[in-house]
């Protein structure tokens, strides 16, 4: 049966708060409990290990004293038994001295001689007839000892030192209390577990909130990261806190989001382009293949002119195909494959059969003496898509130049002396499945952007430069770092 309370239904709010993310928070606060116990654990053990090492310092400290001055009473009676004068006893030295000799709260002072009378101070009387010191009366030890004696729950250091004259003469004991030992150190003990609680307190506190920070964050990117699963790419962490590891995280995954959006941008475009571009050869070949098979196919010519046509659109598209597999392999991290080439035997190859595709002035350029870190493969075919695109954009007798300038950046240039571009145009020229001005109404308006992708995968870009009436200058520029001096690695070497 359900629980209800005031008519309102437990379970059914329990399943609303569970979606509203209860349970993750549920799973968030465990994560952060099971750290802060980890974390209570440690401290916990370090501060008892330093408790514990101050706590018996100032113990130790204490009873090296005591010892000392206990030393310090054993050494001022063996100088007033060195002074006995003449006529005078043992125990009238031990009288003398007990009489005149003041000593501060808790110390005493028993000796015992080997004639069997012991004497002893008002507050050490009692200790006498303690076991221990009656066996050290006994059987004098031979030599000074430290000892620890309780009596009536009070502690006591005891040093126990032979009275030696012509022989051994008796025993003499010199005690102090350790009740101030005692408060001093419990004392220090109560002191360090205060402060080593506020300590452990506080250490537990910075560190929640600290965790906490830290996970409220990975739950927002978590919780983004389920959104985005779904299709959303405009979820947005939007962290708005300090720039350390965390901000920065935060900061590089909102990037990678913008970055996944603009490439699922791109693919839908693509995609509605080569939609849209392949559809016109194909509606092409479907009515020519529908007219071929309804006609009457006696007559050669006319069959010959369909097929033509057929044969010139499967061309074509197999050329836009062609081009649009290399736009999809230039988004690989293994593009391109860069190689040493040299400069002036690479442009030569190109330069071989350039002269023959146009009736055209065509010039070569100077061409530097460098070796380019380059894949020769696809900046051959970038180079040889501008030279195409340039004999389009001119006529017979105007003038296309191919040259490789050497700056900042190492520029492959192809200028031509053609009807030249708007800056309309060369935007345009830019964009997929688009031209400038009258270049390539044959084409498939993907040579400039399969350009520019090998361009960008050498860390470069393509600069277009065109006045109408002038002609127009494109080049591939890629950055000079990539281009080592072909003499001065010789004379190196």
């Amino acid at each position: 049966m359900k629980s209800k309370i005031k008519g309102k239904d437990l379970s059914t709010e329990s399943d609303a708060f569970a979606k509203k993310g209860v349970r993750f928070n549920t799973k968030k606060f465990g994560i952060l409990f099971r750290l802060m116990l980890v974390h209570a654990a440690v401290l916990i053990i370090a501060l008892s290990v330093l408790s514990f090492e101050a706590v018996k310092s100032v113990n130790d400290s204490g009873v090296r004293n005591v010892k000392i001055e206990l030393g310090n009473q054993i050494t001022e009676f063996g100088s007033a038994v060195n002074k006995i004068q003449a006529g005078q006893t043992l125990s009238d030295v031990v009288r003398a001295y007990l009489g005149r000799h003041v000593l501060a709260a808790g110390e005493g002072i028993i000796v015992s001689l080997k004639s069997a009378q012991t004497y002893a101070t008002v507050s050490a009387a009692p200790l006498a007839s303690i076991p221990t010191i009656k066996a050290l009366i006994s059987k004098v030890p031979p030599s000074s000892e430290y000892l620890t004696i309780n009596y009536q729950n009070t502690s006591y250091q005891v040093l126990a030192s032979p009275i030696i004259g012509t022989s051994v003469d008796g025993v003499i004991f010199a005690i102090e209390s350790l009740s101030q030992v005692t408060s001093v150190r419990n004392h220090v003990l109560l002191v360090t577990v205060v402060e080593a609680t506020l300590v452990l307190i506080i250490a537990l506190g910075s560190t929640f909130f600290v965790l906490r920070r830290l996970l409220r964050v990975i739950a927002r990117m978590t919780q983004t990261a389920r959104e985005i699963s779904t299709g959303d790419l405009n979820k947005r962490i939007d962290y708005s806190g300090p720039k350390d590891e965390l901000g920065t995280l935060a900061e590089t995954f909102d990037e990678m989001i913008v970055r996944l959006g603009n490439a699922m941008d791109a693919q839908r475009s693509l995609l509605s382009d080569v939609s849209h571009q392949l559809k016109t050869p194909l509606t092409v070949i479907q009515g020519h293949v529908e007219v071929l098979t309804r006609g009457d196919l006696s007559d050669p010519s006319e069959t010959r002119q369909s097929l033509d046509l057929v044969r010139d659109e499967v061309g074509h598209a197999s050329a836009l195909v062609e081009q649009l597999l290399l736009l999809g392999r230039s988004l690989e991290v293994d593009f391109i494959e860069p190689g040493i080439v040299d400069l002036r035997s690479f442009i030569s190859d190109i330069w071989a059969s350039v002269p023959l595709l146009a009736e055209r002035v065509w010039r070569l350029g100077d061409i530097p003496d460098l070796t380019l870190m380059i894949d020769s493969e696809r900046m051959n075919g970038a180079i040889r898509n501008l030279i195409d695109n340039a004999i389009h954009a001119t006529k017979v007798g105007d003038t296309i130049c191919l040259e490789v300038v050497k700056g900042d950046y190492i520029d492959f240039k192809v200028v031509d002396t053609g009807h030249g571009m708007t800056p309309g145009q060369v935007e345009n020229a830019r964009v997929r499945f688009s031209s400038g001005a009258e270049r390539q109404k044959k084409g498939t308006g993907l040579g400039l952007a399969i350009v520019d992708a090998i361009a960008k995968a050498h860390g470069g870009q393509v600069v277009i430069d065109s006045k109408v009436g002038e002609g127009t200058s494109v080049s591939i520029r890629i950055p000079f770092v990539k281009a080592v001096n072909l003499n001065e690695d010789l004379n190196e070497s």
